[in-house]
């Protein structure tokens, strides 16, 4: 039995070498940890290397708001030795903080005995900061749906519309915005745009300036303009903006453009900006 468990642990070693993952044993007994090899890349850790979980706790490597998590997990790890899986927030060798990825399993001998425990740690900092700005993409893009509120949500990278809210105004418009961010855009500045206004609208919403602006960073503005909006007799005021956003699962860039009415708010701004001018040329 022995000599199986020293080939088990051979085979844990070479995996963890061909693995991304930093790989520890806890021992049921002692409540210690140590790595599973101690030739192991130390890099693949990112977290110093400490002797047990209250370690962690009490040198505040793990982040407060984790904290809670961690301590829960231990306990009911070591009260039902079941696999689990869960992440936290814990402070890098270089004080960078890090989402982290845990999977426990136990190791049983032949008579189902609990011999020890595995865990896998996984820096997912990148893709977990993704999945977090892309939920909050999707809020927003759910908190759009109103009356005076529309929004599209495009996948940029494939060209293909993936969402929208009531249709705005024109029957062909979803048609149109079916076919393509640069289509639907050209089609709303030429049919509902208010012409004056067409020019600005075109260039802000232009598919090569988008494509700059993300790549510096800038993922989201917006523009006021003039609009012919459903169930309005006139041009009326509208916020006009993009958000732009990594997909975490494919990668595609993907953006929301949204109009807001803010007619009221507008003329009040403008009446306030005329007024002010006035008083400014009468003393």
């Amino acid at each position: 039995m022995q000599l199986i468990l020293r080939e088990n642990k051979q085979l844990l070693k070479i995996l963890a070498k061909h693995s991304n993952k930093y790989i520890i044993i806890y021992d049921f007994d002692t409540n210690k940890i140590r790595p599973l090899d101690d030739t192991v890349n130390v890099e693949k850790n990112s977290l110093p290397l400490l002797s047990s979980i209250k370690e962690y706790i009490s040198r505040n490597i793990i982040a407060a708001e984790s904290k809670g998590l961690l301590l829960q997990q231990y306990a009911k790890y070591k009260n039902d030795k079941l696999d689990c899986s869960f992440k936290f927030k814990a402070k890098s060798m270089t004080g960078k903080w890090l989402w982290m990825n845990c999977t426990v399993s136990t190791v049983y001998s032949f008579d189902n005995k609990p011999l020890y425990g595995i865990a896998s740690f996984e820096n997912i900092t990148d893709i977990y900061e993704k999945e977090l700005a892309f939920q909050r993409y999707k809020n927003i893009v759910a908190s759009s749906n109103s009356e005076k509120s529309f929004f599209l949500d495009y996948d940029l990278t494939r060209n293909i519309l993936e969402g929208h809210s009531r249709e705005f105004g024109k029957p062909e418009f979803l048609t149109v915005a079916e076919k393509g961010f640069a289509e639907c855009m050209e089609f709303v500045k030429n049919t509902l745009v208010y012409e004056p206004d067409r020019e600005n609208f075109g260039e802000f919403f232009a598919a090569d300036r988008l494509q700059r602006e993300y790549s510096k960073g800038a993922i989201k503005d917006s523009i006021d303009v003039r609009i012919k909006y459903p169930n309005h007799k006139d041009y009326i005021y509208v916020r006009t903006s993009y958000q732009m956003i990594t997909d975490p699962y494919t990668q595609n860039i993907r953006l929301m453009f949204n109009c807001k009415i803010i007619d009221e708010q507008k003329k009040s701004e403008l009446e306030l900006i005329s007024r002010a001018s006035i008083d400014a040329l009468t003393g």
